[in-house]
């Protein structure tokens, strides 16, 4: 297949680095964080990395064709992997994955076994967009070995373990000179659970602008319980002095911080401006963090476990 693009790849690139994919684009891009990392998995012209890259997003593109690297290189403004998807060997490192219109040359007999590598190249929760043509036929055409999909195959392939099929829609070809063609988009989750290790572990899995927003909240925790011990409890971030001091964690639009419900209540005036429950607050992650206050319920919460260790030393 490789071959192919190699001898036509000026012409390829021609033909499709214009075509308009906004559509597609707004239904991949709104179920990912701001700042994401996409996989462009067959980057062909590189036409959508770039448009990624435009948006704010941090894409690596691979493709086995050595003649488009090179073009698509040019095109980005970045180095472009040469690999085949037989040979990913990723692992949780994306936030999305977009596989446009390049999986449909993938043979059925290893087709599996494909969506099982991206799977694993997402992190958990994130998203594979694919396109295939839609139909029934497999085999070569027009020099290019294909493999269709219809809505009944999609369903077999991409509900296994480890990924669920979230939604799944037939569009006509963008191309004006094509739109007798059709194409079925599909949009799957990786639902493979993590455990993880350490609060660095789960900083880790989040865009750089969110891993700075997530420092800055543990530097501030630490500065006001410096004795407090840092550990994962309920798979989040947590502090733990005397007991469980505060935890956070990061959602795609708010940060959470949960310093159990006194802590809540002692500061509920300071805090009316967030969403909230009982023990915890929500704090967009769009904005800056109040790190005043967080220090201030921080310090507050550490106070409320030692004189609660100290009291129970006394009964002794």
């Amino acid at each position: 297949m490789a071959n192919y693009y190699n001898n036509n790849a000026k012409e390829f690139f021609d033909g499709t680095v214009n075509a308009n994919m906004s559509e597609h684009y707004t239904a991949f891009l709104g179920k990912l964080p701001q700042g994401a990392h996409i996989l462009d998995a067959g980057c062909g012209s590189g036409r959508d990395s770039l448009n990624f890259k435009k948006l704010g997003y941090q894409v690596t593109a691979i493709d086995a064709s050595s003649e488009l690297c090179k073009m698509a290189k040019d095109y980005i403004g970045q180095e472009v992997l040469q690999l085949r998807f037989q040979d990913i060997t990723f692992e949780k490192c994306f936030d999305g994955i977009w596989a446009c219109a390049s999986l449909l040359h993938v043979p059925s007999t290893e087709l599996r076994s494909v969506i099982g590598k991206l799977t694993k190249a997402l992190k958990p929760g994130g998203i594979l967009f694919a396109t295939f043509k839609h139909g029934t036929f497999e085999g070569e055409r027009n020099g290019r070995y294909f493999h269709d999909l219809t809505e009944e195959k999609a369903i077999e392939l991409f509900t296994s373990e480890g990924i669920k099929l979230e939604e799944m829609w037939i569009t006509k070809d963008v191309r004006p000179e094509r739109v007798d063609e059709f194409w079925l988009n599909i949009i799957a989750t990786n639902i493979r659970k993590i455990s993880y290790q350490s609060i660095d572990e789960y900083i880790a899995q989040f865009p750089e602008q969110v891993q700075i927003i997530l420092e800055e909240l543990r530097k501030a925790i630490k500065e006001s319980a410096p004795d407090a011990q840092e550990k994962i409890s309920y798979q989040m971030p947590t502090f733990s002095l005397h007991g469980n001091l505060v935890h956070f964690a990061a959602f795609k639009k708010h940060i959470g911080f949960y310093p159990a419900p006194t802590g809540i209540e002692a500061f509920k005036q300071e805090l009316s401006g967030y969403k909230g429950a009982k023990g915890s607050v929500q704090f967009p992650i769009d904005k800056p963090l109040p790190y005043d206050l967080i220090r201030k319920i921080v310090k507050y919460r550490a106070a409320e476990n030692i004189k609660k260790a100290e009291s129970k030393l006394k009964k002794k």
